[in-house]
């Protein structure tokens, strides 16, 4: 296991994976930065198993033939974690409890390695579960010296130990776990290709039960496990066998190791490794995350979302290892308050999750543009004018556009009155303009029908919309603005006419 110098993990926004430090759960036992695959039966439902040794996903698994999680684990895991049971089905020849979803050649190339599990063999039959397979990854029937991959399996009703590499079978001759011993056991294979075999510690395959090596090492010398395209197994072969070879009963923990091949018993070194192993608990325990401090930010401008928001840095803190940290949060945040879910995993697969909010305020304000300013005419005799078209305001917002209103009197009098608009959108940001409203006296109409507007009154001659001869005369303001008089003064004596 690489050493980790604290369990305190500072991860940035989005996701993070932690590929450059392997941990694994099972704790610091040596060969962990080399476990291919590592099956802890942590999960109480459905079929998936995740891989969690160094391959990581390329080995997830999923139980079949009827295999499912028990919690029935061995005794080094007290009440942590589960088990898998395969039931004694006695009717097929390829009845794995687990198999890898896809290829996967956990060993390939491998002249050293080791396989280890916890077993509780419980057939009530003689004629199953003899020569029952453990771990199992191999190309052909035959197990011939040219088939590829390799094998750990019991052998026989005695419930010994043996090991297949290429086809090329090792075994020890002392008695181990019988096939409904119901008892759980540890038991382990050690191989190591390269190692001279000069005697019972150097040779080159070594088995294990409970930690206590079962007989003198046997020779197997130079072999390299071929490649192969079969899924790995747990529970029997992928290829055809025969209803014996199927393990009936319970497995858990269990770890191949491809490039650990510790020494033997002899040099002391060997037993506490698999005791190591032997000794650590399923990891169940979930990491705790906490989420960054709530963000608040500011749409962009223009738009009714904030992108490129930095969420800050959550800290995550696990028993083993945090092995990624994710959040769901999108690439834009709409206007309002959106929950991103932080969700931290360790290599166990346990998950823990929190939350952080994230506002985005819009202080945008609508663009409002007033409708033009308007002169219309006054009622005749300068009356009021009500109900007037002031036409529509130009009106638009980054977000939404709540509300539009116009603020104006019932009546307009001779005059410039303002109307005002006002545009609010659904943020609360609100902006006013004037539109200009001037009233004048009619352009049209004759109050006291002196022949002049009353516009022509009011704003050319200045005379008496309401009093047809202004001067008091007896000449009408018209008449005399038709023969060029002045309508505020009478008419000269000399100047009227004859008939008057």
């Amino acid at each position: 296991m690489k050493t980790v110098p604290t369990m305190l993990y500072v991860l940035t926004f989005a996701m993070i994976v932690m590929s450059s430090t392997t941990v694994i759960a099972n704790g610091a036992c040596t060969g962990n930065t080399e476990v291919a695959a590592e099956y802890f039966f942590f999960e109480g439902t459905g079929t998936a198993v995740l891989n969690t040794g160094t391959d990581e996903d390329d080995g997830n698994a999923e139980m079949v033939y009827g295999a499912a999680f028990s919690t029935d684990v061995p005794t080094s895991n007290a009440d942590c974690g589960w088990s898998m049971n395969i039931p004694n089905t006695g009717s097929g020849s390829t009845t794995p409890g687990l198999e890898t979803l896809n290829t996967y050649d956990a060993l390939a190339s491998a002249s050293n390695f080791t396989i280890m599990a916890w077993v509780k063999r419980e057939s009530a039959s003689s004629s199953a579960n003899t020569s029952a397979r453990i771990v199992s990854d191999t190309s052909a029937l035959s197990l011939s010296e040219t088939t590829a991959g390799v094998e750990f399996r019991f052998s026989g009703s005695s419930g010994t130990l043996a090991v297949r590499v290429n086809g090329n079978e090792s075994s020890t001759s002392v008695g181990g776990t019988a096939p409904d011993s119901e008892i759980w056991t540890h038991v382990a294979v050690v191989y190591d290709g390269t190692r001279p075999a000069t005697n019972t510690i150097t040779r080159n395959v070594h088995f294990y039960e409970n930690g206590i090596q079962r007989g003198n090492g046997n020779t197997l010398t130079g072999e390299v496990v071929r490649v192969n395209s079969n899924c790995l197994t747990v529970g029997n072969s992928s290829v055809s066998r025969g209803v014996a070879n199927t393990m009936v009963g319970k497995i858990d923990d269990v770890l191949v190791i491809p490039g650990y091949a510790p020494q033997a018993v002899g040099s002391g070194k060997t037993n506490d490794e698999i005791l190591c192993f032997m000794t650590v608990n399923d990891d169940i325990e979930r990491p705790v995350i906490s989420a960054p401090e709530d963000v608040s930010v500011n749409t962009d401008t223009g738009l009714c979302t904030a992108s490129n928001v930095t969420l800050g840095q959550p800290v995550a803190d696990d028993n083993c290892e945090v092995a990624s940290i994710e959040n769901d949060a999108p690439a834009e945040f709409p206007s309002g308050v959106t929950p991103v879910i932080w969700t931290a995993t360790d290599r166990a697969g346990n998950t823990g999750t929190c939350t952080q909010y994230v506002a985005v305020v819009d202080v945008e304000y609508p663009v409002l543009v007033c409708p033009s300013d308007l002169v219309v005419d006054a009622e005749a005799c300068l009356g009021v004018v009500t109900n007037i078209d002031y036409g529509q305001p130009e009106v638009s917002d980054n977000c939404t556009v709540a509300s539009v209103i116009s603020i104006a009197p019932a009546e307009f009098n001779i005059g410039t009155t303002s109307v005002t608009w006002r545009v609010g959108d659904a943020a609360g940001n609100m902006v006013e303009c004037y539109q200009q409203i001037t009233v004048v006296p009619s352009r049209t109409a004759d109050c006291d029908g002196d022949g002049l507007t009353d516009w022509e009154e009011e704003q050319v001659y200045m005379t008496d919309y309401t009093d047809p001869s202004t001067a008091d005369d007896g000449f009408s303001d018209g008449w005399k603005v038709q023969n060029g008089f002045d309508p505020l003064n009478p008419v000269p004596t000399g100047c009227r006419p004859l008939y008057w």
